[in-house]
C-alpha cells in the first residue's frame, strides 16, 4: 500500500514537473524585443504610422505580453471590423517603450505568408525573416495585412490597430 502511494504520489510529481517544461517551451507566435537598436528600428515602419513621441524604453515582461494576446482578437473586431484576422497567421513582435508616465506596448504583427513571398529568394531578408525572435521585421505594402497595435498601461486597453497600407509605386 504504501509503495503504491509513493508511486502515484512519484507519478504526479513527475507529471506535472513535465507539464511545466511543455508549458514553457510551447513555441509561440509571438517575440519581445528588448534590445534599444531593435527597439528603435520598429518605429521606422514604412507603410503606417508608429508612436512618434517616445521618453524611454522598457524591457516588456512576458506576463503583460500574455494579457495583450488575450485583448488582441476584441480589439482586431473593433479596430478591423469584418477583417478575418486569425492570429495563427501572424508572428507578433512586442517592445514596450514610455511616453512621459505612460507605460507603451507596440505590437508588430507580420502576416506569416506574405513574409515568405516578401522574402522570395533574397538572402538578406530569408536570414531576417528566420531570426524574427530576436530582429525586428519591416515589410513596406501588404496592405490590411500587416499591422502595428498599442497597448496603452494606464487605460489597460489597446487603443489602436493600423494595417499596413499599399506600397508607393516607384516612377
Amino acid at each position: 500500500m504504501k509503495r503504491s502511494l509513493f508511486l502515484i504520489n512519484l507519478w504526479c510529481v513527475v507529471f506535472s514537473f513535465s507539464l511545466q517544461i511543455s508549458a514553457e517551451t510551447k513555441e509561440t507566435n509571438y517575440s519581445i524585443l528588448n534590445e534599444v537598436p531593435q527597439i528603435l528600428k520598429m518605429f521606422k515602419q514604412c507603410s503606417r504610422m508608429t508612436p512618434s513621441f517616445r521618453t524611454s524604453y522598457n524591457e516588456l515582461d512576458i506576463k503583460l505580453v500574455e494579457k495583450i494576446e488575450t485583448l488582441l482578437p476584441a480589439a482586431l473586431e473593433k479596430f478591423a471590423p469584418g477583417k478575418a484576422v486569425n492570429l495563427d497567421d501572424y508572428y507578433r513582435q512586442y517592445v514596450s517603450f514610455g511616453m512621459l508616465r505612460r507605460e507603451i506596448v507596440y505590437v508588430n504583427a507580420i502576416h506569416k505568408t506574405a513574409a515568405l513571398e516578401w522574402a522570395g529568394t533574397d538572402p538578406t531578408r530569408n536570414t531576417l525573416l528566420e531570426n524574427w525572435r530576436t530582429k525586428t521585421i519591416n515589410i513596406c505594402g501588404g496592405k490590411d495585412l500587416h499591422w502595428g497595435a498599442l497597448y496603452d498601461g494606464s487605460g489597460d486597453a489597446i487603443s489602436e490597430i493600423l494595417f499596413n497600407a499599399a506600397e508607393k509605386k516607384k516612377d
